[in-house]
């Protein structure tokens, strides 16, 4: 059944080429060419980074050094990974559209490990986009080898691997606790909205532990154990990271860097081994997947006290046109519950970074050290990530919102409804929820890094008008290049006119960072103000033209 699964979905690839031929290589193209342009930038960093350890470190640490970083890295990638997986298991495990599957065949045991497989290739094998080039550009200082390089890639594909099982199981395994539970206390309803609030809860717990013992960590403490003598040593850090599941894959890293081949090899046989226990493990416990299954699709035994006819939420839709569109979309958005997610996951990864940059702050101004000549390109750098974050966000939530709209657009198309008002008042709660966001996101940036009032003011005018224009970009695409052939949101930001976004967004982004640089750097602000000007410019030509649009998306 597992081969016929993967005949199946190699057929599904081919088939998708058989119609709109050219149009689809030419997504495909644009595909590699976002992601080779997010490689490129990660490949830069790293070599730049690295060739700075190289030359500027003391001897005596430099090794040390590089394995914290590595252990640092692999631990973010982890997380994003684990949290990212935990998302996709939950709904493709118990809100997935297999349930023909699961009520029709009789080999509908093998459905978590097919859910295992796709996962690993939708939320897995991304991950490759930021570890290859950062592994090139470690290969580019050091000069491992073709060998080393290939053995690299592969034990982090097993980790990977290691991963996703782990976190299948791990969320299996509290659905299962959690069924328990509520059969053991009546007031406890088991659903899947319950078990959506219990993993947050357990991942929020663990979040603020962490953060709990690290958000005063002293780095110089860390790597000297004597402010005067005693520098720290790689068995020392060793020591701070050998419970994690991705130390072995950091030491194959230094190991394959100092020639210890013989030490790499174990360590690879580790990281495999380990693999493969924990995909039996998963394979083990998916056998209560389907009881699981059949317990949420029974629902809750909860009496409803309130007569069908109550019409206590009719004032939701009170008020004018543009008033009851807004709050329609803030109902659809809460309503979600897919969507809170993916926005929750997106968030916790800009929270680490925020997290990160806090516990940089902190030891800065413990220890007094001069880094005003390096302030600005933390600066721009925070800038960038910010925007990248907020493009993130417009290309799940903004860019679909028409799209996904397909099934119940004939409601607002039976109505005295003019669409370019359905095209506004989303735009005005995209917009407004958008730049509260930003603004929020600017504002943390500035306090930890500790920037002045005048350049916040400048950064923060110049984002809220890129964050505005971002915002606008997408739902005009959206609007003007719906996607008639599914309303999936996931699928719909890979489509052409998702690439085009992205590419563009990022693009823009990164060319109003550059100016924002300029500015900082050479001392006067009108590159800022001329930026600010432009892109609001824009932002009015892009909606004269939705307003003036004669055919916009779902036409009467």
């Amino acid at each position: 059944m597992l081969s016929l699964f993967i005949r199946f979905e190699l057929s599904k690839i081919l088939k998708y080429f058989k119609t709109k031929t050219v149009a689809k290589i030419i997504t495909l193209l644009l595909f590699m060419m976002v992601f080779g342009i997010i490689a490129l930038g990660v490949y830069e960093f790293f070599v730049s980074g690295f060739r700075f350890i190289r030359m500027e470190t003391e001897e005596e640490i430099r090794l040390a050094l590089i394995l914290f970083l590595y252990e640092v890295f692999l631990l973010v990638l982890s997380v994003i990974i684990i949290c990212s997986t935990i998302v996709s298991s939950i709904f493709l495990l118990f809100r997935g559209t297999n349930n023909t599957w699961l009520m029709s065949s009789p080999a509908y045991t093998v459905l978590p490990k097919v859910l295992f497989i796709r996962t690993l290739q939708a939320t897995g094998l991304p991950m490759f986009v930021i570890f290859l080039p950062a592994i090139l550009a470690f290969n580019t200082i050091y000069h491992l080898g073709l060998f080393s390089v290939i053995g690299i890639l592969f034990a982090f594909f097993f980790g990977i691997i290691f991963l996703q099982s782990v976190t299948f199981s791990f969320v299996v395994g509290v659905s299962f606790m959690y069924y328990i539970v509520s059969k053991k206390i009546k007031s406890i309803l088991f659903s899947f909205k319950g078990l959506l609030f219990v993993i947050a809860s357990l991942l929020a717990g663990v979040f603020l532990f962490v953060w709990s013992k690290l958000h005063t960590l002293d780095i110089l403490i860390l790597f000297k154990e004597n402010e005067i003598t005693n520098t720290v040593t790689v068995e020392t850090i060793s020591q701070y990271f050998f419970m994690l599941p991705t130390h072995e894959l950091a030491m194959l890293i230094l190991n394959f860097q100092t020639g210890n081949t013989i030490e790499a090899f174990y360590a690879f046989l580790i990281i495999v081994i380990t693999a493969v226990s924990s995909v039996y493990v998963w394979f083990y416990i998916s056998k209560i997947f389907y009881p699981l299954w059949q317990k949420f699709q029974e629902g809750t035994n909860s009496i409803s006290k309130k007569s069908i006819s109550d019409t206590s939420h009719t004032y939701y839709f009170t008020g004018s046109i543009m008033s009851s569109l807004y709050k329609k979309e803030f109902i659809i958005l809460v309503r979600n519950v897919k969507g809170v997610m993916w926005f929750l996951f997106l968030l916790s990864i800009w929270s680490m970074q925020i997290a990160a940059n806090h516990i940089l702050g902190y030891n800065i101004q413990k220890h007094g050290a001069d880094v005003s000549h390096k302030s600005i390109v933390l600066q721009s750098l925070q800038y960038i990530i910010a925007v990248y974050f907020i493009s993130a966000f417009t290309l799940r939530f903004v860019f679909p919102s028409f799209s996904t709209e397909k099934k119940t657009m004939w409601i607002l198309s039976s109505s005295p409804i003019d669409f370019r008002k359905v095209f506004f008042g989303k735009y005005i709660f995209f917009v407004s929820f958008f730049v509260l966001l930003g603004v929020c996101m600017n504002y943390i940036n500035s306090i930890v890094l500790q920037v002045s009032s005048i350049q916040t003011f400048y950064s923060m005018a110049l984002f809220i008008s890129v964050v505005v224009f971002i915002v606008t970009l997408g739902l005009v695409f959206g609007a003007l290049f719906p996607n008639t052939e599914t309303d999936d949101p996931e699928a719909i930001s890979t489509s052409m006119s998702g690439l085009f976004f992205t590419a563009f967004a990022l693009t823009y982004g990164a060319l109003t960072d550059y100016m924002l640089y300029l500015s900082l750097s050479k001392g006067y602000v009108y590159p800022i103000w001329v930026t600010i000007v432009i892109t609001l410019l824009l932002t009015l030509f892009m909606l004269y033209k939705i307003y003036t649009n004669k055919r916009l998306v779902f036409e009467k």
